[in-house]
């Protein structure tokens, strides 16, 4: 990919390094080590892969036969899953002793949760 990445560029003659490379350009390195903290291996290809996943609009497919990439997912979402349910515990607790448990309520506690999830998710990858 990188060498077509570099093909066009000289195609188009746009000015660039020799030795350019898609983890420099685009990927952050405090991110990439949080990544391999939580379960992403350290080769480049790995590296590669999760730069691509952080900047694609949809869901990537995986094609993951050592299981390699579902742990590293599921370890990096596992602390937005925790403060995600945090806040809807703290919503639900707020609104139920009132019992007064209607749409508005419900849209109150969707939004707040959204909110939170996209966040979260924005922030870790």
């Amino acid at each position: 990919m990188v060498e077509e990445w570099l093909t066009e560029l000289r195609g188009l003659e746009i000015p660039h390094s020799d030795n350019c490379s898609l983890v420099p350009t685009l990927g952050d390195p405090v991110k990439i080590r949080n990544w391999q903290i939580a379960g992403l291996p350290r080769d480049t290809l790995s590296v590669e892969n999760g730069v691509i996943v952080q900047f694609s609009q949809r869901w990537p497919l995986f094609i993951d036969p050592q299981g390699q990439a579902n742990k590293w997912i599921k370890s990096l979402v596992s602390s937005c899953v925790h403060q995600c349910f945090g806040v809807v515990l703290r919503l639900i607790t707020n609104i139920l002793p009132s019992n007064i448990f209607h749409r508005g309520h419900l849209q109150h506690v969707y939004s707040r949760l959204k909110t939170v999830c996209v966040n979260c998710w924005s922030s870790v990858l």
